[in-house]
């Protein structure tokens, strides 16, 4: 992960509520150099861990965020 770059992924922990599907962002993730893997920064873990946690690429706002 070089620093201050963008990230690859976007960590996003999703948990249903009331029949709706909540997205909330935990963190993000960046991809080695070597390309066999990734490294992932949690910034914050849900209480109560009843859901999942999915890693995207970032929309252009999350990109607009980093910078």
């Amino acid at each position: 992960m070089a620093k201050g770059s963008a990230p690859d992924y976007v960590v996003s922990y999703v948990k249903e509520d009331r029949g709706q599907k909540r997205w909330i962002r935990v963190g993000a993730a960046w991809k080695h150099q070597s390309g066999d893997g990734v490294s992932l920064v949690i910034d914050a873990v849900p209480v109560n861990f009843s859901g999942e946690l999915v890693l995207r690429p970032p929309y252009a706002e999350d990109q607009q965020e980093a910078a």
